[in-house]
């Protein structure tokens, strides 16, 4: 997380689409024709003149490996919001290893399928 898409010249050659977003195997993915309908969908794609948008999810649990014990495991993060500042994720929960006890964002990465959770939890938002 944390991205943000501005600036940039986006060419698609004809029937070529600008944007997906999601993956294609899940059925609420979106495939968008051009850049505006994909700044729309938010928060990513945004100019400096536009605000933030916030959102936050339900509690959630996302799979994580920590980066000092290289173990993957699941933590309930409770509720999933974004910052305005760092447009990172911010838990309502702290994320805790079984091996290693309470961790930072950056002692720890998100796993393929904590990847998956993070997008479906964030999905409606």
């Amino acid at each position: 997380m944390g991205h943000i898409i501005d600036r940039n010249l986006y060419q698609a050659r004809s029937g070529q689409k600008i944007a997906l977003y999601g993956v294609p195997w899940r059925s609420k993915h979106q495939e968008f024709q051009d850049v505006a309908a994909f700044a729309a969908r938010g928060p990513l794609c945004r100019d400096q003149t536009s605000p933030v948008k916030k959102w936050e999810s339900s509690g959630e649990n996302i799979n994580f490996e920590c980066r000092k014990c290289k173990q993957e495991f699941d933590c309930d993060v409770g509720r999933i919001s974004l910052s305005d500042d760092e447009m990172r994720p911010v838990f309502e929960k702290d994320i805790v290893c079984p091996r290693c006890g309470k961790l930072s964002m950056d002692d720890v990465l998100l796993t393929e399928l904590g990847q998956s959770q993070m997008t479906q939890a964030t999905w409606s938002l």
